[in-house]
């Protein structure tokens, strides 16, 4: 059965691209059909309006199906709503957001790197990219984001930004709203929702280390230090000569840190109290020259570690938190030493790493964008 003449067809032509009409729903054997390709099909339409099924000249015309063939009735208003046997119509004045969710995309403007995500019916998608200009790295990250992805534009509701790059940005960045997010709150709420908790403390380890505790709706920054991927890429420059992580962790698997760190059995001879004998004493304080460069390596990933371990655990008992989430691109290094068996303690005693942490922040900053 035809829904109708080429008159109506060519109607609902000039309407179609406005709408992203599908020309295999103008054909119809039926409501089942038409039913079974909607839901293999959804629409993705460009207004604020959401058409969920299908009639010809929608925009124009109201029709019903039954039996006996088609009844044309006067064009619907925006609002109404159409049922016809099995299968219905509607035109919604407002998004339909459980079959439309809003697309958000998250920025997090870093000192060294800028990531981007954005946020499409569960999914996560993220890019990074490495930029001095806070806004050329804006700029070039959600472009990447847009490319890589193949997303238009139009369909973005707005950007998210935080970071220290972040007050840089104007109010729009390439025709969408930009929405800024108190860094701070960005880290809370992308470490607990990503570790699916509602209380916990949250470290970001970033270019520095920031140290946020979140208790349901309240966020609150307790603590950091200067000790980062800024330093790790400093003192690697430095010491090593090299820039590169993966360089750095190929160094370390064959480092030593006996002839770097001095120990407390260094010391004491052995155990002192409940400090076992090879706690740390003080890093780098027995480097000789006999340390190689693999020594050096270990001792820079060491050193990091150690320091935003215990101040982490130092600020989850000041601040009542049982349960410390670590998020950002350092995360890296803990996995690696903890497979170096390096570390005091192990991931699920109080400290976890949940999936996409390296994007937690800009994943923060999308969700407190949404709940705005």
């Amino acid at each position: 059965m035809e829904f109708a003449r080429r008159g109506h067809l060519a109607q609902q032509a000039a309407v179609a691209e406005e709408m992203f009409l599908t020309d295999d729903l103008v054909q119809c054997a039926g409501p089942n059909p038409i039913r079974q390709r909607l839901s293999r099909r959804p629409f993705r339409p460009k207004k604020a309006f959401v058409c969920v099924g299908f009639a010809p000249c929608h925009l124009l015309e109201r029709i019903t199906l039954g039996e006996g063939g088609l009844k044309w009735l006067a064009p619907p208003r925006r609002g109404w709503h159409l049922r016809c046997g099995l299968a219905r119509f509607y035109l919604l004045d407002g998004l339909d957001r459980s079959r439309h969710p809003i697309m958000i995309v998250g920025i997090d403007i870093g000192g060294s790197t800028t990531d981007a995500v954005i946020l499409d019916n569960g999914g996560v998608h993220v890019v990074t990219i490495e930029a001095n200009d806070p806004v050329a790295a804006a700029a070039g990250a959600l472009g990447k984001l847009v490319e890589s992805y193949n997303l238009p534009l139009n369909e973005i509701a707005c950007v998210a930004a935080t970071g220290a790059g972040s007050r840089a940005l104007s109010d729009t960045l390439f025709g969408r709203p930009v929405v800024k997010v108190n860094e701070f709150t960005a880290i809370g709420i992308g470490g607990t929702s990503l570790a699916g908790v509602d209380e916990a403390l949250v470290v970001s380890l970033g270019t520095g280390t920031a140290i946020v505790s979140v208790k349901g709706d309240k966020i609150e920054h307790v603590s950091g230090t200067g000790l980062g991927g800024g330093t790790l890429r400093g003192l690697s420059r430095h010491m090593l000569g090299v820039s590169s992580l993966e360089t750095l962790e190929a160094m370390a698997a064959r480092g030593d840190l006996s002839r770097v760190d001095l120990t407390v059995r260094d010391i004491a001879g052995g155990a002192i109290g409940d400090l076992p004998p090879g706690t740390t004493a003080a890093n780098f304080g027995k480097i000789t020259a006999d340390a190689t460069s693999e020594d050096k390596a270990l001792a820079i990933m060491n050193m990091i570690v150690e320091v935003v371990s215990v101040l982490s655990l130092a600020a989850a008992r000041a601040s009542g938190q049982r349960d410390i989430v670590l998020t950002g691109k350092l995360t890296r290094i803990f996995r690696f030493m903890e497979r170096m068996k390096r570390l005091n303690f192990t991931f699920g005693s109080g400290f976890q790493i949940p999936e996409h942490a390296d994007y937690a922040t800009a994943i923060g900053a999308a969700r407190a964008a949404m709940k705005q």
